[in-house]
């Protein structure tokens, strides 16, 4: 029932506010990296980002934050990580691999802590403007109100 609220709730904040994209043109292909929590709103804030950047294409790769997080101090292609706590940011950060410093986007309990849910620009992402575009998507008043339907809370 979360997903399917979070779901209707992209859809319904997708023209509520949201930047037509006439301002800039942005394309290419963004990829994300992100916890497995997020798959249901991240799912649907790509494709609002997509239907308003029509040249532009949002890739995902959901899975554990600690594994996606190995996987991107080994070399693998991304523009963009969310995780799932502070500790696997932590290990991005710390080898050098963030363009811009972590923003925390969201909160949720899990198994009675207070998980936080930072989101990052990589260094040597292939697609820059998509990947700014998508983080400014995930902290807009859209993407907070998607969050927020999703179960999750704003910091």
């Amino acid at each position: 029932m979360r997903r399917l609220a979070a779901a209707l709730m992209v859809l319904l904040l997708a023209g509520c506010g949201a930047d037509d994209g006439a301002d800039e043109e942005v394309t290419g292909t963004v990829t994300v990296l992100a916890d497995t929590s997020l798959t249901d709103v991240f799912t649907g804030l790509g494709q609002q980002l997509e239907a308003d950047h029509p040249g532009l294409d949002v890739q995902f790769d959901f899975g554990a934050s600690a594994d996606l997080a190995e996987r991107l101090t080994d070399g693998a292609p991304a523009d963009v990580f969310a995780a799932a706590g502070t500790d696997p940011m932590d290990v991005v950060t710390n080898n050098g691999i963030v363009s811009r410093a972590p923003t925390l986007f969201a909160t949720d309990q899990q198994a009675g802590d207070l998980v936080g849910y930072p989101i990052c620009t990589l260094t040597d992402a292939p697609d820059p403007d998509g990947a700014l575009a998508f983080v400014e998507l995930v902290v807009s008043d859209a993407g907070q109100q998607a969050l927020t339907a999703a179960g999750f809370s704003i910091p």
